[in-house]
């Protein structure tokens, strides 16, 4: 009878601990390809970043929910355009601060910062943002968007957020 508890405790272990994506890694990967994709301005970075379908509602007033990568990118091909004529960067920091998984499918959300980077290396502008994004893996076992939604977040949500277990948390 003994032995029989120690499964049984793992089995409560496991299912208490909440669900773990098994490849937090290439989950993770994506936010690594989009913050590489805006300090280079790559475009074909991005395009990994989004599944074909994926769906995107931004966090201006005056966008509806924009459909498909092609649409997605259209928007960040302008901006990349315009800080690059400005001679500018940019950097975009993440802090996800709960996952949950669905097999192949999960769903982040915490926090992002978007540094504008003025030519001569200085800091620019420095604005706060809350995220829902939906990791999917694709048929070629990558990962990548299907879903992501955002909306405006304080200097001081960003600070207070609290990591996820295996999920991205930058400083």
């Amino acid at each position: 009878m003994r032995h029989s508890v120690i499964p049984a405790l793992g089995l409560c272990v496991l299912l208490l601990s909440g669900p773990v994506l098994a490849d937090d890694a290439q989950a993770n990967a994506i936010y690594d390809r989009m913050s590489k994709a805006y300090a280079e301005m790559d475009l074909a970075l991005m395009d990994k970043v989004y599944a074909p379908g994926a769906v995107y509602v931004p966090t201006e007033k005056s966008f509806g929910v924009i459909k498909g990568r092609e649409e997605i990118l259209v928007g960040t091909k302008m901006t990349f355009e315009q800080v690059r004529k400005n001679g500018g960067k940019m950097q975009i920091d993440f802090r996800i601060t709960d996952r949950q998984t669905f097999g192949d499918l999960a769903a982040d959300a915490g926090y992002f910062r978007f540094t504008a980077l003025k030519p001569d290396g200085t800091q620019g502008m420095v604005s706060y943002g809350k995220f829902v994004t939906m990791p999917a893996k694709q048929k070629d076992g990558s990962w990548a968007f299907a879903s992501d939604m955002s909306g405006n977040a304080t200097p001081e949500a960003w600070e207070k957020a609290k990591p996820f277990p295996g999920a991205r948390f930058d400083k």
